[in-house]
């Protein structure tokens, strides 16, 4: 039989866009779909992290810990290093801490040994004096000491389209907005009916085989293909809060215990922002609209507000909020949410169905490598492909030490500043945005003077990056609705504007997309 592909790939979040890119790289002929945008799920709700997975140790997993740890060296260092940077953590202790210091030490240590003593550096002692220093509107009472470690960050959602356009490079296809309404198991092969939810066309396109990367709809896939098999999936939700750091004056990350069930919770500095999160508990409701509950912004404040008393933060200082839901592994009914495993599962059926789920951002790579490696053994032994390629840069990963000073030499027209900003976001792809400027030099200009978003970064995201909707360009491209959730009505109507000119909109399409941001808008809990 011939198909149209030998891989379809359902769900565009960092798990499938990370099996796109290899299944790609080893030569199988693959196309993704998903029903929404790329990222729009979990994977740009995130804490922004990319980490070993300290907490885990106290779980005992190990392996997790050791494979998070090793993820995160490549990816800082090779496959995304425009995109994953380092900082340190303090974690200061007091008398009710529910770890003591000399036990969280020895975590340190076997954490710094389980990345092989290869982190950025090694943790330290802090003492009284550095942490007044770093820390001085930290709550001092009861102090018992400190330490510091090394962690990376990295915006989630850019992880996710810098790899999908790797992926494209290597040959693969991506769509958006393209939602699985039927799965047929054919005698040699499967039938995938889609249904494009801009053009409202169905159709349906046969592969050989599929990955079900699809995450807390995994389960929902499986069903829909008549596989028995399930994941009996626990799902979890988490939330952050955003701050401006004019409210909360932040210089350094730093890891506390939640007062009211001493869970570890991260606050980040996230440019002119603070970073605050997460819950983590049970999550029963519509998997497609999460809500902000009250009771989970209150956890966070009541935290914040303890270690931080000077600043008596209310949910009025809250610049904006994000939820998002996780895929946990198992039917451990009765156990904390806290207590589950992060770790990932990979599950497969005769028929041609690999599915996979769980696990961390981090890992995303290893990840699709195991996936891949085992759809081959199991579907493409006699297909003589290549070995996994992923151990290299993404789309804009290939710096060079003399990237800066070459686009500074090449693009003396524009500012220096405009050009450290596009390296920061973009890595070697500003080069892209910097020849729509050389050639339209008005798109240099800042959307608006407060934000500092230009004109033809709204290009580069139609053009190559897929972006759809004004959410789209707003929330996952950008960091806009995270950072400005509230730009006033007539700029948003500019950019709508100016999107729509470029993208073909009808006027009644530009109003919908506008519809859409507000509705999100609105949901941010005040």
């Amino acid at each position: 039989m011939i198909y149209d592909y030998d891989l379809i790939v359902i769900g565009g979040g960092i798990t499938g866009s990370g099996v796109l890119r290899d299944a790609a790289l080893r030569g199988l002929h693959t196309l993704l779909v998903e029903k929404g945008d790329f990222a729009s799920g979990t994977s740009s709700k995130s804490g922004k992290l990319v980490h070993g997975g300290l907490r885990y140790l106290q779980e005992a997993h190990l392996k997790m810990v050791f494979d998070s740890c090793s993820e995160r060296r490549h990816l800082w260092t090779t496959v995304a290093p425009h995109l994953v940077q380092p900082i340190p953590f303090f974690f200061p202790f007091y008398k009710h801490s529910k770890n003591p210091k000399w036990l969280v030490t020895i975590g340190l240590f076997v954490y710094d040994m389980l990345s092989l003593f290869r982190n950025i550096q090694n943790f330290k002692t802090v003492s009284s004096k550095e942490l007044e220093e770093k820390l001085p509107i930290l709550n001092k009472t009861g102090y018992t000491g400190g330490l510091s470690y090394w962690d990376c960050a990295c915006l989630d959602s850019r992880l996710v389209i810098d790899t999908l356009k790797s992926a494209k490079k290597a040959g693969a296809e991506c769509r958006n907005y393209t939602r699985v309404e039927q799965i047929h198991l054919l005698p040699c092969g499967i039938s995938v009916q889609v249904r494009d939810l801009i053009q409202g066309k169905v159709y349906s396109i046969t592969t050989k085989t599929v990955v079900n990367a699809a995450g807390v709809w995994a389960d929902d896939i499986l069903k829909m293909a008549g596989v028995p098999e399930r994941f009996n999936l626990q799902i979890t939700s988490g939330i952050h809060l955003l701050f401006s750091n004019q409210r909360f004056p932040l210089k350094h990350a730093i890891i506390l215990e939640a007062v009211k069930d001493q869970r570890p919770l991260y606050v980040v500095p996230w440019k002119e922002y603070v970073l605050v999160g997460t819950t983590d508990r049970f999550y029963h409701g519509d998997k497609d609209h999460i809500v902000i509950e009250k009771e989970d912004v209150e956890y966070l404040l009541e935290t914040i507000n303890y270690y931080f008393p000077s600043l008596q933060l209310a949910q009025t200082d809250i610049q904006s909020a994000f939820a998002g839901i996780r895929p946990l592994i198992g039917s451990n009914q009765g156990i904390a949410e806290s207590k589950i495993s992060r770790d990932y599962e990979i599950q497969w059926d005769r028929n041609g169905i690999l599915s996979i789920t769980g696990g961390k951002l981090t890992t995303y790579r290893l990840m699709a490598k195991k996936a891949v490696d085992r759809l081959i053994l199991e579907f493409f032994r006699d297909r003589k492909l290549r070995s996994c390629q992923t151990l290299s840069p993404i789309s804009g990963g290939d710096l060079t030490p003399r990237l800066s000073q070459e686009l500074h030499q090449s693009y003396p027209m524009i500012d220096s500043a405009q050009i450290r900003l596009l390296l920061s976001r973009y890595g070697s792809n500003a080069r892209s945005i910097l020849e729509m400027i050389r050639t339209f030099p008005s798109k240099a200009k800042w959307i608006s003077p407060d934000i500092h978003l230009m004109w033809a970064e709204i290009d580069y995201f139609i053009e190559e990056e897929w972006a759809v909707t004004l959410c789209d360009i707003l929330m996952r491209r950008s960091t806009i609705f995270f950072k400005h959730p509230h730009i006033s009505l007539a700029l948003l109507d500019r950019i709508a504007a100016y999107a729509g000119e470029k993208a073909n909109w009808e006027d009644s399409t530009k109003a919908a997309f506008m519809k859409e941001y507000l509705a999100y808008e609105d949901q941010i809990y005040h």
